[in-house]
């Protein structure tokens, strides 16, 4: 295909370090909104807690009426324990809120961490466990796994998130800050670049995309330990095979003298 640049919806903070080609471009962030002033009920709601807020949200697929009320009970008796802090469930980000608790799909993902706030991960499916995995290593999310939700394991996540990663998490937030290359200028001058250049295509194209399938998989290595494979199988037989037959003589010539 002739394609000149590929954005992908990720910040490269975020992600792992990785050899990659020269068409890529990392415009995580692109679409975030401006904050927009709250109004007075939600700004007087939010001062009313003494350590901080915490957002809880799944997103647009699974609403809140979807959740059990056996699940619910579990999160709401989890709250409880944290009673110096305030718990909104799907609520806007807002700078006081101290802590997300997300289904951390690729948006949650983004949003939490350009806000510098902790995240406890609870993964549905497709790339959130993925973001998941990456909250965890680069230390601003704890994961709680769908099947395992429950008042002990949720309320050791949220201890975790709540006194141990907020320093963490913002100090990654500076970090995407300041960044002298924002996502808004990467997409722009790469769409302008690439409509400039009309044959740009050739020179980001991967040597290896002209590489036959066999090439492309790695025949020559595949081919290698398949070999040592079926050698290594062999020789475990022949071994067995000798010490049977060791055997076998010995309790042969055992008979005989018997």
């Amino acid at each position: 295909m002739s394609i000149s640049l590929d954005f992908t919806n990720s910040h490269p903070l975020l992600e792992e370090p990785k050899p990659i080609s020269h068409r890529l471009r990392y415009i995580g962030g692109v679409g975030l909104p401006t904050p927009k002033p709250l109004s007075k009920d939600l700004d007087d709601m939010l001062s009313l807690s003494k350590k901080g807020n915490v957002l809880f949200s799944f997103g647009t697929q699974i609403g809140a009426e979807k959740i059990t009320d056996e699940l619910k009970n579990v999160f709401v008796n989890t709250f409880k324990r944290f009673a110096d802090f305030n718990f909104f469930w799907k609520f806007d980000d807002d700078t006081r809120v101290v802590a997300f608790i997300s289904h951390i799909g690729l948006n949650s993902f983004t949003e939490t961490a350009f806000a510098g706030v902790p995240v406890v991960a609870i993964p549905v499916f497709s790339d959130q466990v993925h973001n998941a995995r990456r909250a965890h290593a680069i230390g601003i999310g704890e994961i709680v796994r769908k099947t395992e939700i429950t008042e002990e394991n949720l309320g050791r996540a949220l201890q975790k998130v709540l006194f141990e990663y907020g320093h963490r998490a913002k100090e990654l937030s500076s970090m995407i800050t300041a960044l002298p290359d924002k996502p808004q200028r990467i997409f722009l001058e790469g769409i302008e670049f690439a409509a400039k250049f009309k044959n740009l295509s050739p020179h980001y194209r991967l040597a290896g995309a002209k590489h036959n399938f066999l090439v492309q998989i790695g025949w020559d290595v595949a081919a290698f330990f398949t070999i040592l494979l079926f050698f290594t199988v062999y020789l475990a037989v022949k071994i067995v095979v000798f010490f049977l037959r060791k055997c076998m003589i010995r309790m042969q010539d055992k008979n005989k003298v018997e």
